[in-house]
């Protein structure tokens, strides 16, 4: 994935300005994603993915378990998760180079 230009920024800068639509709740929450991840560094990302998952434990394991599993099965690209051994591979595998 390229990184963007200062002149992709500025495209994109300007379309935001411009926009002719009204932000749909989807779009501010997705905003609100990105902003969120722009002021945290990569340690601080895993952190709040672990508070996150073990909430998910605690109150939804179906859905827990779902995530985890359909995570692991794609372990080659991001890492693996068992909470039981105590691997938090959040990210490390292939796809922390697109971060």
């Amino acid at each position: 994935m390229k990184k963007l230009t200062s002149e992709h920024k500025k495209i994109n800068q300007d379309l935001e300005a411009e926009s002719f639509y009204e932000p749909t709740q989807t779009d501010k929450e997705f905003k609100w994603v990105l902003d969120f991840i722009k002021e945290r560094d990569f340690s601080q990302m895993q952190d709040v993915i672990k508070i996150n998952f073990n909430y998910l434990k605690n109150n939804n394991l179906a859905k827990f378990n779902l995530i985890v599993n359909y995570y692991n099965e794609y372990k080659h690209l991001w890492g693996e998760i068992n909470f039981e051994k105590g691997i938090y591979e959040l990210g490390i595998g292939g796809a922390q180079g697109r971060l």
